[in-house]
């Protein structure tokens, strides 16, 4: 996981799986922003592990979607 605003990883998962993603948010407090894959995986786990947080999709799907779009 990587604080965008510091630029800097702060939490290294063990695996991609909801579980270790879980465990991985509850141990960050304060998370105010959550940029991820638009899976809907992730924003379940999201909204269990850090309700409060809001969630955005991350710049890389965004700019992959606008290049299927285009071509």
């Amino acid at each position: 996981m990587i604080d965008l605003e510091r630029r800097k990883a702060v939490e290294i998962l063990s695996d991609r799986s909801a579980a270790a993603t879980a465990s991985g948010l509850r141990e960050l407090l304060g998370i105010e922003i959550v940029a991820r894959a638009p899976c809907g995986l992730y924003a379940k786990v999201v909204k269990r592990s850090a309700p409060e947080a809001r969630q955005v999709a991350d710049r890389l799907h965004i700019i992959r979607y606008l290049r299927q779009a285009i071509e």
